[in-house]
């Protein structure tokens, strides 16, 4: 449900015209998230963002993005009928997180050079791959696929819903795996070849509880949370194996 101090704060924003967006005319445009913190918790099975807003004129366009990361992508091929890894491509300042979601032909709106701009679209995210490299490109796109599979890259175009009245509203599912930290949400409102307003906030994604000491514990103290984890392991073990010689005799 949406808070009661967020959707007043909206409601005023579009009853008196106001936007936070930076305004490049008078439309009004205006974008809020239903939650702007989420808590990943021991049984945290993902979440569902509702981010919604306003608009008087144009298509919506927004991305969530999560922070960069630098990847090491193997690939296989096959050598004398046996299927090896003999081929790697390291991808520098990718996003560990991405969504970009529009309203109905949006992204027609806007040219190419403008998506790149505004880092609309997979096109957009490339790190510093050179666009004209083939051979790069398919480490990338095979890590693309990856991301697609874990819900952590989703492409959502056309599925903004815009109502007559200039409301509109996107869900978009945040799975389970999705990486602890701060998100940067970009909104764009766009017609006839040009951006109109452009907007930004930020989302908070953490981790509480008990599984936020472990993870922290494991970030701080690395040497010290692997010896431990296999003291756990070994313990576990040999408890597992008493408790198994008992029930035989």
């Amino acid at each position: 449900m949406i808070r009661k101090a967020t959707f007043l704060t909206f409601l005023s924003l579009c009853l008196s015209g106001m936007t936070p967006a930076l305004a490049q005319d008078d439309s009004t445009f205006a974008v809020d998230l239903a939650d702007r913190q989420i808590a990943i918790t021991t049984g945290f099975n993902g979440a569902d963002l509702l981010i919604f807003g306003a608009i008087s004129r144009g298509k919506v366009i927004l991305s969530i993005e999560g922070r960069a990361e630098n990847y090491q992508i193997r690939k296989k091929n096959r050598v004398g009928g046996i299927w090896i890894n003999n081929e790697s491509r390291k991808l520098n300042a990718l996003p560990n997180f991405y969504a970009v979601a529009s309203s109905e032909n949006a992204l027609e709106q806007i040219s190419v050079a403008e998506r790149l701009n505004s880092r609309i679209g997979y096109d957009a995210i490339t790190g510093d791959l050179p666009i004209f490299d083939a051979h790069g490109r398919e480490f990338f796109e095979s890590l693309v696929r990856i991301k697609e599979q874990n819900g952590l890259y989703q492409e959502l175009y056309d599925t903004i819903q815009v109502s007559p009245s200039g409301l509109f509203r996107v869900n978009v599912q945040i799975p389970a795996s999705v990486p602890p930290g701060d998100y940067t949400i970009r909104a764009l409102s766009v017609e006839d070849g040009k951006i109109l307003q452009k907007y930004q906030t930020a989302l908070s994604v953490n981790k509480v509880g008990f599984g936020a000491q472990i993870y922290d514990a494991a970030h701080q103290y690395p040497n010290l949370y692997g010896i431990g984890a296999i003291i756990i392991s070994v313990l576990s073990g040999l408890l597992a194996s008493f408790v198994f010689s008992r029930r035989k005799a």
